[in-house]
C-alpha cells in the first residue's frame, strides 16, 4: 500500500512534464506538450477569448503507434515504470538516529513521440471563472472543440482519442453533459461509473494542467 501511494506520487510530477516539461529548463524532462506547441499561428493551436494568467488548456489527442506514442528505454520495467524492492534497510531519521524500514526503488522513464502534430489539439487561452465566462460559452468556443475534432488524422474515431482538462473543465463538461441533446453524455465505463464523453471521445481530468499565462 505505501509504495502505491509513492508510486502515484512520483507518477504527478511525470504527468506534469508530458505536459509542461522543457529540457531547456533541466535536461532530464521530456519536450512537454505546452512547450512544443505555445504558440496559436501553429495549425493544431486555437486560442480562444481568455486573457492574462488564470486560463488553461484544451487537449486532444488521438493516441497510436504511428502518430503519437510514450516511448521508454528498452528494459525499463513495464512500460517504463519499474519498481525494486530492497526489502529492509538501516536508516536514520532527522535526529540522526537509526532504525529499519522497508526501501522501495521507483523509477519512471518516459518520453513521448509525436510524428504528426494533427494527432494532438490544443484550444488555449480558455477562462475558467464566472457563468458565462468558460468554454461552454458563448456556443462559439464549443464549436471550436467540434473543429479540433475534426483536424485529427481519423477525427478521433479510432477509439484511442481523449480529451485532457483541469478540474474546472471538467465539472463544466459534466453540467453540460446534463443535457443530452448537446453532443456531451454521461456513460459508463467498464467499472460501472459515468464518464463524460464528446461525441464518442472519453474527457480524462488532469490535475497538472494548472492555471497558464496566455498565449499569442
Amino acid at each position: 500500500i505505501e509504495t502505491r501511494a509513492h508510486l502515484e506520487a512520483a507518477a504527478q510530477p511525470t504527468a506534469e512534464q508530458l505536459i509542461y516539461g522543457d529540457p531547456a529548463d533541466d535536461p532530464r524532462e521530456c519536450l512537454g506538450l505546452a512547450t512544443r506547441y505555445n504558440l496559436t499561428t501553429l495549425d493544431n493551436v486555437v486560442g480562444l477569448s481568455g486573457t492574462g494568467n488564470d486560463v488553461t488548456s484544451l487537449w486532444m489527442i488521438e493516441w497510436n503507434d504511428i502518430n503519437a506514442y510514450l516511448i521508454y528505454p528498452r528494459g525499463s520495467g513495464s512500460m517504463g515504470v519499474s519498481v525494486v524492492d530492497h526489502g529492509k534497510q538501516r536508516v536514520t531519521d532527522s535526529n540522526n538516529k537509526p532504525y529499519y524500514a522497508y526501501a522501495s526503488q521507483i523509477k519512471i522513464e518516459l518520453g513521448m513521440a509525436i510524428a504528426d502534430d494533427r494527432a494532438v489539439q490544443r484550444l488555449a487561452n480558455i477562462e475558467t471563472d464566472g457563468s458565462t465566462n468558460n468554454l461552454i460559452w458563448p456556443d462559439s468556443q464549443m464549436h471550436a472543440v467540434i473543429r479540433a475534432r475534426n483536424r485529427l488524422p481519423n477525427m478521433g474515431m479510432d477509439g484511442n482519442t481523449f480529451m485532457y482538462v483541469n478540474r474546472d473543465l471538467k465539472s463544466q463538461f459534466d453540467i453540460y453533459a446534463l443535457d443530452k441533446s448537446n453532443g456531451f453524455y454521461m456513460l459508463p465505463d467498464i467499472t460501472g461509473r459515468p464518464i463524460s464523453t464528446f461525441q464518442g471521445i472519453p474527457i480524462r481530468m488532469v490535475e497538472q494542467i494548472i492555471d497558464e499565462t496566455a498565449i499569442s
